[in-house]
């Protein structure tokens, strides 16, 4: 188990966090908010990179989630 604390984490997006713990990419996305519909208006956002970023570890990550409405 690992356990971190949220304050920790670094903002690389909307409504999308990350926490490098024990070796670990920890991602926090808070899967109650939302971040506007997308551009085709049948997915409802609720977590974006907005594009490649550098998410820890020397990754780059590229990031949408959402759900259908």
């Amino acid at each position: 188990m690992i356990t971190f604390d949220e304050t920790e984490a670094k903002e690389i997006g909307d409504n999308l966090s990350v926490i490098e713990k024990d070796g670990k990419m920890i991602l926090i996305i808070d899967p109650n908010k939302t971040i506007g519909l997308s551009s085709t208006g049948k997915t409802m956002g609720i977590a974006s990179t907005n594009g490649f970023t550098f998410a820890g570890f020397g990754l780059k990550l590229n990031l949408y989630l959402g759900k259908k409405v």
